[in-house]
């Protein structure tokens, strides 16, 4: 039986964090408008929402941090945050980060189910040039995730 299924995509401005702002304070205020973004999603009943890659770290100056420092470990703050919107709106979450995963660096996407469960992670497989050059390591599969309502399969950028 098929039903209507409500879709959401969040992608954050560059400008949202100002000159002189710390990295840290970069990367907090980054979740923190993410965050607001899915409970707006949430209220409106999407059953999936989508972040755009790496959105922790935009606004970020890429020639002054290394990937490695901005990198947040997997499972860890973001998850969290965004596990606990999944569970409240009953809504899954794709949630692209720069994440270490078993020791290593990857441009990493988050599978979180209606539940708030990681169910999966897909690593980029195309990575850039420049990305590889600075330590992330590519995937080598496309993936297919089961969620309650279908199968979806995720790719980041080329």
């Amino acid at each position: 039986m098929s039903r209507k299924v409500i879709i959401s995509t969040i992608q954050l401005p560059t400008s949202t964090c100002s000159k002189g702002m710390t990295v840290k304070r970069i990367l907090s205020e980054n979740l923190k408008s993410a965050c607001s973004w899915l409970e707006v999603s949430g209220k409106r009943n999407s059953d999936i929402v989508c972040l755009g890659e790496t959105f922790t770290t935009m606004g970020v100056p890429g020639d002054k941090y290394t990937f490695q420092e901005l990198a947040e470990r997997v499972p860890g703050d973001t998850f969290d945050k965004c596990s606990h919107i999944a569970r409240r709106y009953k809504m899954s979450i794709i949630a692209p980060i720069l994440g270490v995963c078993d020791g290593k660096l990857r441009n990493v996407a988050l599978v979180i189910d209606k539940k708030g469960k990681l169910i999966g992670q897909y690593y980029k497989v195309h990575c850039t040039r420049d990305e590889r050059n600075k330590g992330i390591v590519p995937g080598d599969k496309f993936r297919v995730f089961d969620l309650d309502f279908c199968k979806i399969g995720i790719m980041i950028c080329h």
